[in-house]
C-alpha cells in the first residue's frame, strides 16, 4: 500500500476561499429625553454589554443588549439608552 491511499483529507478551509460577512440586525431609535422630549445629548459613558436573549420592546428577538449612560444637553437629564441586537 502507499501512503497516498492511507492519508487523510486535510481538514478546514479551503484556499482562495472568502470569508462570508454575517449580518447584523440593529435597530436604534433615536431616544429622547423624558423630561423634555429633546434628541440633542451628550456622549456615552459607561457602556455595558449584555448577552443573553428575549424579546425587545419591538417585539423582535435578540440575543445581546447594549446599556449607555447619557445626559440631555438641553435640560441636563442622565438617562440609559439600551440598545437590542441580533447578531448571527
Amino acid at each position: 500500500m502507499t501512503t497516498a491511499t492511507l492519508s487523510k483529507p486535510k481538514l478546514g478551509r479551503p484556499k482562495g476561499s472568502k470569508t462570508i460577512k454575517q449580518p447584523v440586525i440593529v435597530r436604534i431609535a433615536k431616544s429622547r429625553c423624558p423630561v423634555c422630549l429633546s434628541t440633542d445629548r451628550s456622549g456615552y459613558w459607561d457602556v455595558r454589554t449584555r448577552p443573553g436573549s428575549g424579546k425587545a420592546p419591538d417585539d423582535m428577538p435578540y440575543n445581546k443588549s447594549r446599556s449607555k449612560q447619557t445626559r440631555c444637553r438641553k435640560c441636563g437629564q442622565v438617562r440609559t439608552d439600551v440598545i437590542y441586537e441580533n447578531s448571527f
